[in-house]
């Protein structure tokens, strides 16, 4: 697995503005019966503001565990995870929603869409979550299908193709306020 930046955040990418992730030696282990599989060994980057990253491998090299841990749904076995100087890695359960409700977008390469529900209502279903008002919840979500010309498709249901799919995660994921996107896709 790599980890490639763009190198363009606010230090220019020389590291010496404070980093919004900071992660170091971060290991994660999974033991199943007697096997233990190490997905993770002594990973570290730091990312400032207004920097892009990809991380990049075959299947098993812990792409997909590595943004677990980023986006706080695991821990990591050993090492420390900063995200805007809070070792996240220590936080409790409840600590950790809040961060993932507020701060975090995810786009994973399951759909996890609801089948019966319309295009419209899956863009708003996250900022429910956060505790936005309705009106404002139909705006937003009327104004991220409208960037992308897709109004008309408000009552398609979910037997389209993948991409329109992977579209739509995007959109509904630019709702909450967080200024962090994780995205587990060739397509993202």
């Amino acid at each position: 697995m790599s980890v490639t930046g763009n190198g363009s955040g606010s230090d220019g990418g020389n590291g010496s503005a404070p980093a919004i992730i900071d992660v170091e030696d971060v290991t994660k282990v999974y033991h199943m019966g007697e096997i233990e599989v190490r997905a993770l060994r002594g990973v570290s980057f730091r990312i400032s503001r207004g920097e892009f990253l990809a991380i990049m491998g075959p299947s098993g090299s812990g792409k997909s565990t590595l943004m677990n841990v980023l986006g706080c749904l695991d821990r990591p076995t050993d090492g420390a995870y900063l995200l805007n100087g809070q070792d996240v890695s220590r936080m409790k359960d409840r600590q950790l929603a809040h961060i993932r409700n507020r701060e975090i977008g995810f786009v994973f390469q399951q759909f996890n869409l609801l089948a019966r529900t319309p295009a419209l209502r899956q863009v708003e279903l996250p900022m429910l979550y956060a505790g936005v008002g309705a009106r404002e919840r139909h705006e937003r979500a009327q104004q991220a299908f409208c960037l992308a010309d897709i109004l008309r498709l408000e009552t398609v249901n979910f037997r389209c193709h993948g991409d329109f799919r992977t579209s739509l995660r995007v959109k509904e994921h630019t709702m909450p306020a967080g200024p962090r996107r994780y995205c587990d896709s060739s397509l993202s």
